[in-house]
């Protein structure tokens, strides 16, 4: 492996873990603002990590380096991409594992409830930060580790986000299994019933909602629209 593609294998990865504990934090700290209470806004079982801002984090540069120069440009892109990301993650949230994280049906001008155009102005905001402060500091750092040093860290962040990612993933799919009343087949179904019981996995993501909770808030959502 060439050491350039070394290094941006490593930039890619480091950047992701990065971004999983920013998006955290970020929304640690915005629930506390919110509702005056401390609650786990985690994306993992595992882990300080929110994947959701992980992958937004290592998309950016790819979608907005070339217009670095033009931040009129990388604002309006981060609107647009924004939405449509925060859009695409809750569709296949809800589509693979059973569960959505957010709802802004409350909101104006907002999409499905998936995203808004506050939240999209959210977005825009996070991209001209990440774009102009947080990404020049990222390579600075990247650039000053030493040769031959970055791909086993590389290696090892990526063992072992993937399987804090495998296995957060298989435990919500096979919580909306047995929700359905489908039994283990082999014993890795059964050991991760054991270890990830639903009890589990409400205190990792106390703020996830189920599909018939989901229904619930639309249609009272409409009742009120009708009476309005």
């Amino acid at each position: 492996m060439k050491e350039d593609v070394k290094r941006a294998f490593f930039s890619g990865v480091f950047l992701f873990v990065v971004g999983c504990i920013f998006g955290y934090l970020f929304e640690t700290v915005l629930c506390f603002f919110q509702f005056g209470k401390y609650e786990s806004r985690k994306g993992l079982i595992y882990g300080p990590f929110n994947v959701i801002y992980g992958f937004a984090f290592v998309l950016a540069p790819l979608l907005l380096k070339k217009e670095i120069k033009h931040p009129i440009k990388v604002t309006l892109l981060s609107f647009c991409y924004g939405g449509i990301y925060e859009y695409l993650c809750s569709w296949i949230q809800e589509t693979f594992f059973g569960t959505i994280s957010w709802d802004y049906r409350n909101q104006l001008f907002n999409f499905d409830g998936r995203t808004s155009v506050f939240m999209m102005g959210v977005w825009a905001i996070i991209g001209v930060f990440f774009m102009y402060l947080l990404y020049p500091i990222f390579l600075k750092i990247i650039a000053k580790i030493k040769r031959g040093f970055y791909l086993p860290l590389a290696v090892s962040f990526t063992i072992l986000m993937g399987v804090d990612i495998f296995l957060s993933s298989f435990a919500m799919i096979r919580e909306q299994e047995r929700l359905k009343g489908q039994k283990p087949h082999t014993y890795f179904d059964e050991w991760i019933d054991q270890m990830y019981p639903s009890s589990v996995l409400d205190e990792v993501y106390p703020h996830r909602m189920e599909p018939d909770t989901l229904k619930e808030l639309r249609f009272n959502q409409e009742l009120h629209q009708e009476s309005s």
